[in-house]
């Protein structure tokens, strides 16, 4: 069991317990679980009120059936609030005595996130077609806005770029709309899922052998941009993640020599923010010597042979 008080001078007091309980059901079964709270005051720079980059970019508008330029903006937001999350897990180990070097564990996990400090960039959003997806960004798209505020946009950020292939530059009277990829508040972010391991470790004449499997299936991935809005799923979609990912791994020890291969599949990061040409962050990798494929999955393949 353990509490966590702290006091912010600008969003006050939080107390925040974890408590965790295990059970020794058999000499080789447990059960276990936890319980807990937190709380994410934001950082300075999400409180920056100057944009760090504005972007000019042409984007299809299903309301004129052609393209209209939009403006999009990152940076922080002063009026940002704390996040919070209650989160709790159930799991079991196993370690058979039948079968020495056997073990299997499972955990259920489930998040609730209140006010989640993120970025529509962050969370998934398409900035690129934001206009076809007006209804999933929500209060985050500004349509019409007025000539003002793009002025004072553009002229107050650290970084403006223009990816209109305009000649002599976007006219800021042709913007049809501000999509706001600035620090915000989620409303809310639910996600539960069940993570997974199986692993062996034995002797055998030719050496000492590791196996493993780890993976993690995500059952819900859902959030809510707005309270007035309904939670939607994004799982399995661009730049979100997907349901399932595994890692396997093979260790062999015999005499001075170590063969280790593993075999990794995850999802990549949502971009980074736009830069021409706009780059993309890689996907997270299984060891820091990787072979990448470029699939939909991004798998890591690694196999190291070294003598002590």
């Amino acid at each position: 069991m353990a509490d966590r008080y702290e006091h912010y001078s600008d969003f006050g007091s939080t107390d925040n317990p974890k408590i965790g309980l295990s059970w020794m059901a058999l000499s080789d079964l447990k059960f276990r679980g936890t319980y807990g709270t937190s709380f994410r005051a934001p950082l300075l720079s999400d409180l920056n009120p100057i944009p760090s980059q504005v972007v000019a970019l042409p984007e299809a508008d299903p309301t004129t059936g052609g393209a209209s330029n939009v403006l999009v903006v990152f940076g922080g937001n002063p009026k940002l609030s704390p996040e919070k999350s209650t989160n709790w897990t159930l799991g079991a180990d196993w370690a058979p005595d039948a079968f020495p070097g056997v073990r299997v564990s499972t955990t259920y996990y489930n998040v609730h996130f209140t006010n989640l400090i993120t970025t529509a960039q962050t969370a998934g959003f398409d900035l690129f077609d934001a206009l076809n997806n007006a209804s999933s960004f929500g209060p985050l798209i500004q349509r019409n806005p007025p000539a003002a505020e793009v002025a004072s946009l553009v002229s107050t950020t650290q970084e403006s770029d223009d990816f209109t292939g305009i000649p002599g530059g976007v006219d800021l009277s042709t913007i049809a709309a501000i999509v706001d990829s600035r620090s915000t508040n989620l409303s809310a972010l639910d996600t539960n899922g069940i993570d997974f391991k199986a692993s062996y470790d034995g002797d055998f004449s030719f050496g000492h052998l590791e196996t493993g499997l780890d993976g993690t299936y995500i059952l819900t991935f859902k959030q809510k941009v707005s309270a007035a809005m309904p939670a939607a799923s994004v799982l399995n979609t661009q730049y979100n993640p997907v349901d399932l990912k595994l890692r396997g791994r093979v260790i062999l020890r015999h005499g001075n020599s170590i063969l280790r291969c593993s075999r990794t599949t995850s999802t990549p990061t949502a971009m980074s923010a736009m830069r021409p040409p706009c780059r993309s962050r890689r996907g997270r990798r299984s060891t820091s010597r990787c072979n990448t494929i470029s699939t939909r999955d991004r798998e890591a393949f690694s196999t190291d042979s070294s003598l002590a």
